[in-house]
């Protein structure tokens, strides 16, 4: 059960950093 926690933390972590990454990059093409 916490392992199962830790990875999903994790991936969700990671996955906000990319959503974060790409919003940046499509701003930064817009302007």
């Amino acid at each position: 059960m916490g392992i199962i926690t830790q990875i999903n933390q994790m991936s969700r972590r990671v996955h906000k950093k990319k959503f974060i990454i790409t919003i940046k990059q499509h701003w930064c093409r817009g302007t």
